[in-house]
């Protein structure tokens, strides 16, 4: 097990190599494309607009639940919610050509809520719109509930017109340069503590995640006011 000081001098040299790593340095570290791409004002420039129509949006929910021994309380949410599942939110988007793009929406609006709100007024809206339109039909959500529906919605619109061109949507939405088509996975955790011994059981897990090869760790520092006695 590493000490506490090498740990944080690895991840420092880690996230400063990753940094390095995904910033070209000279004409020499680009690739060809990047110097050639013009650059575009939006995603769809230079884009040939096709007859792609949505023909039906269909939306599965799905759950798994966690062993009561992987089970933990959510410290940092005043209630304590028990995290006892994860809920993901798959949206299909068909359409006249048999094109079909899949994408996925936040559970934070409440999967059943989400569900229903594409179900009865994003598909009736949507079905018989061009997916190049994309960008003006699920443009202004700016909040949680129901409305995150149009993110999923959204993302399934973008793979339809990936699709259609033969081009990772990743690519498209690189307006000014060619993008970096690998993108450095972190460990994204610091829930499952116990507040009142932080950080040392915060230190031990990122520990964990080093032992396992993540050269960088997401983590979520302290309680939610009213559950550390705090005031803001």
């Amino acid at each position: 097990m590493s000490s506490r000081r090498a740990f944080l001098t690895g991840t420092a040299a880690a996230v400063s190599g990753s940094l390095m790593a995904c910033t070209p340095t000279s004409e020499e570290g680009s690739s060809p494309e990047a110097s050639a791409r013009p650059a575009r004002n939006h995603p769809l420039d230079s884009l040939t607009r096709e007859n792609v129509t949505v023909s039906d949006i269909k939306v599965t929910l799905l759950s798994h639940e966690y062993p009561e021994e992987e089970q933990w309380y959510l410290d940092w949410i005043p209630e304590r919610y028990r995290a006892w599942k994860s809920d993901s939110i798959l949206v299909e988007v068909s359409t006249n050509q048999g094109i079909v793009g899949i994408g996925g929406a936040t559970q934070y609006g409440g999967p059943p809520e989400v569900k229903k709100f594409i179900e009865e007024t994003i598909k009736p809206l949507l079905v018989g719109q061009n997916v190049f339109d994309a960008p003006f039909l699920t443009c202004g959500v700016s909040r949680r509930g129901p409305l995150v529906g149009w993110g999923g919605v959204d993302s399934a619109l973008w793979d339809v017109i990936g699709k259609v061109k033969g081009r990772p949507v990743y690519d498209l939405l690189a307006t000014d340069h060619a993008p970096e088509p690998r993108v450095p996975a972190y460990a994204s955790a610091g829930e499952m503590y116990d507040g009142d011994v932080w950080p040392d059981n915060l230190i031990e897990e990122a520990l964990g995640f080093q032992e396992q090869g993540f050269t960088a760790w997401k983590f979520r520092p302290g309680t939610h006011w009213s559950v550390s006695g705090g005031s803001g």
